[in-house]
């Protein structure tokens, strides 16, 4: 895909070739029937493919994935007016889009109480096998989810489960983020920057995954990049050091 990315978007197509690959792998329908041309799998496998993971020339973007309702989707307000449920945060969370030239989306964590006793059901999506980057680019943070959170029962959800809660239990879904695209050290060190100030990125993250190095602080918000030192940490970084 890279050597030729540049050429495919000023002809404003991809070679036949690609897609005929990339059908042979399974990756363009991948719920449709195996003797339709598909990979045979089910919703599960169109849901991951429909994660905002980074692709070439575009950062993930969103909190969540299209196919669970990213561009409509209900108020908290409402949720709660209908079912006895506290929407108590839900946040993106630093570092949990994979690294790339083109970065993954970071994932968000939504904490909810339940009001009153009821049955929680839950079962975990690309928590095992987080979903991967492509052309050298990192892969996201894998999904997670916490039952009964700050009490001594609480407890991580492993596969799926039907529980039985507590009025006033807290549940904890972190929804993973999305993979990133290409080499790490080759996105722009002001993107980098961005990312570190809107907190999508961590500055440890920033100089462990990117090679960026930043000066100022995230705190005063007059963070930096320090030019020569990103150039060095780079060069080091390719040459195994």
């Amino acid at each position: 895909v890279l050597p030729h990315g540049e050429r495919w978007e000023k002809e404003g197509k991809v070679d036949r070739e690609v897609w005929n690959k990339a059908g042979a792998a399974g990756i363009l329908v991948p719920a449709c029937p195996e003797e339709y041309g598909g990979a045979g799998g089910d919703w599960r496998h169109d849901y991951a493919f429909h994660m905002a993971v980074a692709e070439m020339g575009v950062d993930g973007w969103g909190a969540m994935c299209s196919g669970l309702g990213n561009l409509i989707r209900a108020t908290a307000e409402e949720a709660e007016s209908r079912f006895p449920v506290l929407n108590l945060s839900r946040e993106l969370s630093t570092d949990t889009g994979g690294a790339g030239r083109w970065r993954g989306q970071p994932g968000s964590e939504n904490v909810k109480q339940v009001l009153e006793p009821c049955t929680a059901v839950a079962w975990m999506v690309s928590m095992k096998h987080p979903l991967r980057g492509l052309c050298g680019g990192d892969d996201a943070a894998p999904y997670a989810n916490r039952f009964q959170v700050g009490t001594p029962e609480e407890y991580a959800i492993e596969n799926s489960v039907a529980a039985q809660l507590p009025a006033g239990a807290v549940l904890a879904y972190q929804y993973g983020g999305g993979a990133g695209f290409g080499d790490p050290l080759e996105r722009d060190p002001r993107a980098v920057c961005e990312d570190v100030l809107d907190e999508y990125v961590s500055v440890a993250a920033a100089r462990a995954r990117y090679g960026v190095v930043l000066t100022g602080s995230l705190e005063a918000g007059d963070l930096a990049v320090d030019e020569d030192a990103t150039r060095a940490l780079r060069a080091a970084r390719r040459n195994g050091a």
